[in-house]
């Protein structure tokens, strides 16, 4: 009998559990892209600059061409495409962040998922369920909760939460 897996990624929730079950190797012979640099779970596709104090929290996989800024916080559960940049104390966790993403200083991203091409700006909070489309651009200091935002929108008010 041969190795098989399937997952229903309709919903937000369910395409991280998959990313969460990639990470967790649960789904042989299938791996995270990249070299295997911790065999707690870090893979890394590319160059990847680290600057001082930032922190990777296995299992992570991230793309080629990212730079982590300083004191800023990677993972546990992230997947992170090429050409990022986090900036400086941003912290995400349990996300996938696809390519060409800034992610601006102080941001907290958490259960979210960010297509790509998005600039997140700095102190901007996206919470559980929140997904992020294609070329959209999150103002600074801007909350979302459980929302979808859809490709090239453009939040243009600050401290401003959604909850759907």
């Amino acid at each position: 009998m041969g190795s098989s897996y399937w997952r229903d990624l309709g919903r937000p929730k369910m395409y991280l559990e998959a990313n969460r079950d990639l990470l967790e190797r649960q789904v042989e012979p299938l791996q995270p892209r990249g070299e295997l640099k911790d065999p707690a779970g870090i893979w890394v596709a590319g160059e990847l600059e680290l600057e001082p104090e930032a922190i990777i929290i296995p299992p992570v996989a991230i793309g080629s061409n990212v730079r982590v800024g300083s004191k800023a916080v990677v993972g546990p559960y992230v997947s992170i495409g090429d050409d990022c940049i986090i900036s400086p104390e941003a912290r995400i966790r349990n996300s996938v962040i696809w390519s060409d993403v800034k992610v601006g200083p102080k941001t907290i991203i958490n259960g979210s998922i960010v297509a790509s091409d998005v600039v997140v700006g700095a102190g901007a909070r996206l919470g559980p369920d929140t997904v992020i489309g294609h070329g959209s651009v999150i103002k600074d200091g801007t909350t979302l909760t459980s929302k979808v935002v859809p490709p090239t929108k453009a939040l243009l008010r600050r401290n401003v939460e959604v909850i759907v």
